[in-house]
């Protein structure tokens, strides 16, 4: 039996480097039809991913809005040159709104043709209580994303006394690090400056076992992931009762919107959690892992 969800899901900015021609076809075919409310499009990572045009925003864009789909765009979380806010500042008003994950990128708001810009708290802002999204509501934020490595018994304090609606991911690859440094390009003998975009060789990121052969991390350019699929779809229920408003899903390479679908089958009553985690199985090739949300080892699972 259907039921009513306060829960509605947003599709997070694409986590890896597809390239442009898998971009295009995600955002303007696929996507269309998943019944996702809110699509996060951007790089959070390095500007050299920057392979999306004006024009090829502007495409996605006109797409997702014609199915009644906003579109936010989601700014660098490690931002080094003025180049880097020159080109948000650029793009930002194609878009509904940005995502900010980096704190410099609120000098956008100082400019008067920003200042009605819908914003929204990244996850990458280290929003770690009710405190902060307090303090930072003096810009008028949407919402915030929560921090992916603070538990629940934090996000729902925050949920409840920071007054903004939270966002929580709920499935995806998780960063654990970040550092000036590209990972991939030390990986194969290259200096970040001479990379040549080696990251692209790696859609889904390059596995990184631990001495006893176990699959721990995923390297990604500047970002260390977790290996595991961070999943949450038997907390469904829980993060309601928590008061969150949204649920954040990281698109994959392959079978986003199969994942979709478990969720929202799970969210609407249609089929047990537990039948929605059967269904995700494939999908998470190294397992599943919410251990910090749990307040355990980030790499453990918990069943609800």
């Amino acid at each position: 039996m259907n039921r009513e969800t306060k829960l509605k899901i947003t599709m997070g900015p694409a986590p890896f480097c597809w390239g442009k021609e898998r971009l295009m076809d995600f955002y303007c075919s696929e996507m269309p039809g998943m019944g996702v409310e809110e699509v996060y499009i951007g790089n959070t990572i390095c500007q050299k991913r920057n392979v999306l045009s004006r024009n090829d925003f502007q495409t996605i864009i006109n797409t997702l809005r014609g199915k009644g789909i906003k579109v936010y765009y989601s700014t660098l979380a490690l931002s080094t040159t003025p180049g880097e806010f020159d080109y948000v500042k650029g793009i930002a008003l194609l878009f509904d709104g940005i995502e900010i994950n980096m704190l410099g990128y609120f000098n956008l708001l100082k400019l008067d043709e920003f200042k009605d810009l819908e914003i929204i708290l990244g996850p990458y802002l280290n929003i770690y209580n009710w405190k902060s999204s307090a303090y930072l509501k003096k810009f008028n934020p949407k919402s915030l994303v929560a921090p992916f490595e603070i538990p629940q018994e934090s996000i729902a304090d925050i949920a409840e006394k920071g007054e903004l609606p939270v966002e929580v991911t709920a499935w995806g690859n998780l960063c654990t690090a970040l550092s000036w440094r590209c990972y991939t390009a030390r990986a194969v003998g290259r200096t970040r400056e001479e990379c040549s975009r080696i990251c692209f060789e790696y859609p889904d990121g390059m596995l990184l076992k631990t001495v006893e052969g176990e699959d721990l991390f995923k390297i990604d350019g500047l970002q260390v992931k977790s290996a595991k699929t961070h999943c949450l779809v038997e907390y469904l229920p829980q993060l309601e009762d928590d008061g969150i408003s949204s649920i954040r899903i990281y698109p994959q390479m392959e079978n986003t919107a199969g994942i979709v679908s478990a969720f929202t089958a799970a969210l609407e009553g249609r089929q047990a959690a537990t039948t929605s985690l059967e269904q995700l199985t494939p999908y998470a090739p190294y397992g599943f892992c919410n251990g910090w949300f749990k307040e355990k080892a980030g790499w453990e699972y918990v069943a609800a």
